[in-house]
């Protein structure tokens, strides 16, 4: 993860980069002989462990064993989502198609726990939607390079074992997919020889309208639920760092797709969130000033800031109880315009803080990242050589171009830019 607010960033230009050790920005992707290796060891595990149940249950007294499906039609809210991010995603980076491979078999493999755990810990078989958006959340996050994508797997279960094992008050204490990515995040980072993982940050960037897609959806789960004041406050705390540092510090941006989508669609998730107006404000702040610290603190020693947009949620998750006590700690009615019934309000700021900076400082522009168009072969981007340029580009560069961007698939492929010679 390597575009920032600060100085270096050249508007219509590429965004400030540095180097990136132990991690992949090539086109790397899952499918092939890899991922029916991981896939086939990933049913292999579920397999031997539900024998062992079976040999387990046929020993003893057991109670009968309950079948059935619960399909919650909120569910289609997020998967709809992530379905979507993910196709618009795949339209613009070629290795998706061969990503879905993984897909698949993570979705299967969840599919598969989730039964497995719920039987021995409930004596029940429910097949539900809910390993469907915790298993896309995933993969809009972390790919790893082939020989290492059975970490998938490893973060699929570590998601579901922390949904089932660890609760606080009959709820699960940490979003499970974010458990999930923080915990190998962390071991890449203490072993970068043994754990590659591939950076998808910036291939999530390459639609020329994935900010404002991620924003425009986002506003689906937002009015459905209270959350979007954790997004707020994020935004607000990375303004006042770039403010505090005069612009010298190089803050991760909170308008790059990748950013954008941890604190619209990752960090809010309902159930691992504060419940009160106030508990959600400080999550956010808490959550963005780790995110920007831990940035600083990597980058600064030439070490990828790639999980650092992730691993400060399970802290903030934790510390949900203590973030509602201080509000009710303080004067209620003096944080009343916090509450849910100013949700809409909440999202009218929301709105106003992130679009500004986009229609009026340029922020498109200044994010535009012309090294990688090229090398990862985007679909419709004109380039002379091995930078692309936002005044050949203006579909990537202008905001909310939705027209312009249909136009280049009604169109086809632009003529490639040939420079004047003097």
């Amino acid at each position: 993860m390597k575009s920032y607010v600060g100085p270096l960033a050249q508007a219509g230009g590429d965004a400030w980069t540095a180097p990136v050790p132990r991690a992949s920005e090539a086109a790397l992707v899952g499918g092939g002989s890899w991922a029916a290796i991981w896939s086939l060891v990933a049913v292999g595990v579920l397999l031997i462990a539900l024998i062992a149940w079976l040999i387990q249950r046929s020993r003893g007294e057991a109670p009968a064993l309950s079948v059935r499906a619960q399909l919650r039609a909120d569910l289609l809210v997020p998967i709809g989502i992530q379905t979507t991010l993910l196709t618009y995603w795949g339209l613009y980076y070629g290795p998706m198609a061969e990503h879905a491979v993984m897909i698949i078999a993570s979705l299967a493999f969840a599919i598969g726990l989730d039964l497995l755990l719920r039987v021995l810990t409930r004596d029940e078989a429910v097949l539900h939607l809910a390993t469907i958006p915790l298993v896309l959340s995933i993969h809009l996050f972390v790919w790893f390079e082939e020989q290492h994508e059975g970490l998938i797997f490893v973060i699929v279960a570590i998601a579901l074992l922390s949904k089932v094992f660890i609760q606080r008050a009959g709820r699960h204490i940490f979003n499970p997919s974010a458990l999930g990515i923080a915990l190998i995040g962390v071991t890449c980072y203490l072993a970068p020889d043994a754990v590659r993982y591939v950076d998808i940050a910036h291939a999530l960037n390459t639609p020329p309208n994935m900010f404002e897609a991620i924003l425009l959806l986002g506003l689906i789960a937002q009015l459905r639920a209270p959350i979007v004041l954790v997004s707020v406050s994020a935004a607000v705390v990375q303004y006042l760092a770039i403010a505090v540092t005069g612009g010298e510090a190089l803050i991760p941006s909170v308008h790059w797709a990748p950013v954008t989508l941890a604190i619209v669609l990752l960090a809010t998730d309902p159930a691992t969130i504060p419940r009160t107006g106030l508990g959600r404000v400080l999550f956010g702040a808490l959550y963005a000033a780790l995110m920007i610290g831990l940035s600083l603190l990597l980058e600064s020693n030439g070490i990828s800031d790639f999980f650092t947009k992730v691993i400060p949620i399970p802290i903030c998750n934790a510390l949900a109880p203590v973030f509602d006590r201080l509000h009710g700690d303080v004067d209620a009615d003096r944080w009343s315009w916090l509450s849910p019934q100013h949700n809409r309000a909440h999202i009218g700021v929301w709105l106003f803080v992130m679009l500004a900076p986009w229609f009026f400082i340029g922020g498109k522009a200044n994010l535009f990242e012309g090294r990688f168009h090229p090398l990862y072969g985007t679909p419709h981007i004109r380039a002379q050589g091995p930078v692309a340029r936002c005044e050949d580009n203006p579909a990537f560069c202008v905001p909310f171009s939705f027209p312009s961007e249909a136009m280049l698939w009604i169109d086809g492929a632009p003529p490639p830019v040939v420079e004047e010679k003097p």
